[in-house]
């Protein structure tokens, strides 16, 4: 005789806690939901649900569930399969659902075939194995026929996995790095001056690293550099963080040395991210390496305008790992494994992270975002002693306007200008009364400080530049004109931090504005004001305008600097000493003695800035042992004709930077 059919207790733990295989309080929600931040939802509790919970079979028995296999849930439901057709199939709303579906590292759309396998029936694919396939253990719940199977099938398994891995290792993008890049690393004293500078520099606006993970990879590296052992994902971070803090160091030979360094490692780092592409490299070290990455090309000037490419790619890798979704609603813990909080803070601060850049890039690429609020949900980082935190709450207003500013279907209303910079301006305040009221002195005169205002007043500048350029013929532009020359000049003043100024000096991409936009502006301004006065009107704005006439000097003086350090072209610095000449030709054309005109300045001025050019560029590639010819001087006729064709008229706005020569 048969024996009856043994009862299964009932479930009383929360479908999270039995998942988790943890001990649940059976509260609503529990202990452990509230913690790991998880909707905490019970079998018994049928109020929303109109079928089966999801992972029950038709006779309300569990089936297993693996963190790596894919979990279906809808845009804001998930699947429930009741029964053996379609028409039986059910949805709930859970609190918060990922849209798609998750497996491993990645996370894909309802077009993905992945998003269709909890539909599917009656094949052996969609049996409830794949949670022993690894496991030579079934598990307490399993039945005996599960057992056999898997007894049946993980060996082999396993041995087929190990060969696919084989057969993969030889390929190009699995080679370890180069063999002497490890020589290359500074010795131990430049690491830790190095790595405290760039969290006081960077992280708190770029949150791209954890400082306590990182440290730990750091002295494990430093313990055991051996190439055969340690990780490259480790090494690489160590060496693009020395890459982006380069032109930071205190020392300047050792400053000498990785800047020298720095176009290797990057290099270096970029192929290891790019092709062929492999899954492997989907992960959050691999995230945080291209952060880094970014940001150590624009500090170097390594493919700095080109970094609105990269950055695109950067934000889809992050999208198909799921970041723009928030762990919360995720659904499961994407291989996180222990310490989940902390992992999750991390995805959300690195998901920010990446925005910010993306829509930074954009800005000076002159193109659009791509990415809206609504493609996003990604909680803002629970930390409100980040400067992070101020950037991501403006974001939205920030990458709506950098889509307005680069739209193709035409101009948009002014009004519309208008109502954005108030907001934008809005948003500069609050950051500069988060710092001015910070209770801590070393906070304020933080470089992370200078850095917060430069990412911020750009914005007010780009928005408002294209009308307060027109301003002298049209007085509705006024307010534009007075904007933009503000956040010009809070620019120009971040020359002041003797730490930032160092980024400005040596960088490029946004590093770059108090050349291409802030100095713009400033010179523009001067010659609308003196051009075309009286004598007597003269001397009375001579007054008004020497603070004026001061920034445009310092904008002269930075752009010879960067060209001392490093920036080879010459336009710049040629640029603005003619733009400077005809500045002052125009206060001191009525003075007395007073008989060279203004063209004969300029032209002056641009044949000793070519002059000094020259004689700066031959120095380094002397030092960098390049061949320089001998040709003697430039011999170039720099004379009235010469300057005139060079469209040197600041009358009209922009045309003046086209200088006409390669």
């Amino acid at each position: 005789m048969n024996s009856p059919k043994k009862r299964r207790r009932p479930a009383l733990a929360c479908l999270e806690c039995r998942r988790r295989k943890v001990k649940c309080d059976r509260t609503t929600p529990c202990g452990q939901c509230t913690a790991h931040r998880s909707s905490c939802r019970y079998v018994g509790d049928r109020s929303s649900d109109q079928g089966l919970e999801q992972g029950q079979g038709p006779a309300g028995s569990e089936m297993p569930a693996d963190e790596n296999d894919a979990h279906w849930a809808g845009s804001a439901d998930s699947v429930s399969i009741t029964g053996g057709s379609r028409s039986s199939m059910s949805r709930t709303v859970p609190p918060g659902g990922i849209h798609g579906a998750c497996s491993k590292t990645r996370v894909f759309g309802h077009s993905h075939w992945i998003s269709t396998m909890p539909f599917i029936q009656n094949l052996p694919t969609c049996q409830p194995i794949s949670p022993h396939i690894n496991s030579r253990d079934p598990g307490p719940d399993a039945s005996t026929g599960a057992s056999v199977l898997t007894s049946q099938i993980s060996e082999p398994f396993t041995r087929c996995k190990q060969l696919a891995r084989e057969i993969k290792r030889p390929r190009p993008s699995r080679d370890a790095l180069p063999s002497g890049l490890h020589e290359s690393v500074p010795a131990r004293p430049v690491l830790e001056v190095s790595i405290p500078l760039y969290f006081a520099t960077f992280e708190p606006c770029y949150r791209i690293l954890d400082r306590g993970e990182f440290y730990r990879e750091y002295e494990s590296y430093m313990q055991n550099p051996d190439p055969a052992s340690a990780s490259p994902s480790s090494l690489l971070k160590i060496l693009l963080l020395l890459c982006a803090i380069a032109p930071l160091y205190p020392d300047e030979s050792a400053r000498r040395d990785l800047r020298a360094n720095a176009p290797r490692w990057i290099h270096v780092a970029q192929t290891w991210l790019s092709g062929p592409l492999e899954k492997n490299r989907l992960t959050i070290d691999a995230l945080q390496i291209h952060c880094l990455l970014l940001l150590a090309r624009q500090t170097n000037r390594v493919g700095a305008d080109l970094v609105w490419i990269s950055a695109g790619s950067l934000m889809r890798m992050a999208m198909q790992m799921g970041l723009h979704q928030d762990p919360d609603s995720l659904g499961m813990e994407m291989g996180m494994g222990t310490g989940i909080g902390a992992k999750m803070d991390v995805r959300r601060r690195l998901w920010f992270t990446i925005l910010e850049m993306n829509v930074q890039a954009a800005l000076d690429s002159g193109m659009a975002p791509l990415v809206r609020e609504e493609d996003y949900d990604t909680k803002i980082p629970d930390d409100e002693g980040s400067y992070q935190v101020l950037l991501a709450r403006s974001l939205p207003l920030r990458l709506e306007a950098t889509r307005l500013m680069n739209s193709l279907r035409g101009e948009p209303s002014y009004e519309e200008i208008l109502r954005l910079g108030t907001q934008l301006a809005q948003v500069y305040r609050d950051a500069t009364v988060t710092i001015s009221s910070s209770h801590n002195q070393a906070d304020r005169t933080q470089p992370s400080s200078s850095f917060l205002i430069h990412l911020l007043s750009r914005f007010l500048l780009c928005l408002h530049l294209p009308y307060a350029v027109q301003s002298p013929h049209n007085p509705l532009y006024t307010s534009s004109l007075q904007t933009a020359l503000s956040a010009s000049q809070d620019l120009l003043a971040l020359l002041d931090d003797p730490i930032y100024r160092c980024l400005l000096i040596a960088g490029g991409g946004l590093f770059r504005d108090l050349i291409t936009r802030a100095g713009l502006l400033i010179f523009l301004d001067l010659v609308n004001r003196v051009d075309g006065s009286s004598p007597f009107v003269q001397a009375r704005q001579r007054a008004r305008v020497e603070p004026l006439v001061e920034d445009a000097r310092r904008v002269v003086s930075f752009a010879r600097e960067r060209l001392v350090n490093g920036d080879t072209n010459v336009k710049g610095y040629v640029g603005v000493r003619m733009v400077m000449a005809q500045v002052e030709g125009l206060l001191e054309r009525e003075l007395p003695g007073e008989e060279m005109g203004i063209g004969e300045r300029v032209g002056r001025a641009a044949r000793e800035g070519l002059e000094e050019s020259y004689k700066i560029l031959k120095g380094m590639a002397e030092e960098e042992g390049c061949f320089v010819g001998s040709g003697g001087g430039m011999g170039w006729d720099l004379g009235v004709d010469f300057v005139l064709d060079m469209d040197l008229d600041l009358g009209s706005e922009f045309g003046y930077w086209g200088f006409g020569f390669p």
